[in-house]
């Protein structure tokens, strides 16, 4: 499986005040393993979900363009 080195890592997807409410509110263990960009599926999520983002968008770049699901 090759990876796209273009893609975005998912610590580059939470700038430095989303990682702060991050720790705030679900602690630093789960900021830092954002920000080491080495989260779990549900730190992920929750965190999204704090931010009041859509975590799908999470992925969005880095599904292959074939896999296009409808919302």
């Amino acid at each position: 499986m090759e990876h796209n080195s273009q893609a975005l890592s998912f610590a580059d997807r939470f700038d430095a005040e989303s990682l702060t409410i991050v720790i705030e509110h679900l602690g630093p263990e789960v900021g830092e393993r954002i920000a080491r960009d080495h989260p779990t599926l549900c730190d992920l999520i929750t965190a999204s979900l704090l931010l009041g983002r859509d975590p799908l968008d999470l992925f969005a770049e880095q599904r292959s363009p074939n896999a296009q699901t409808a919302r």
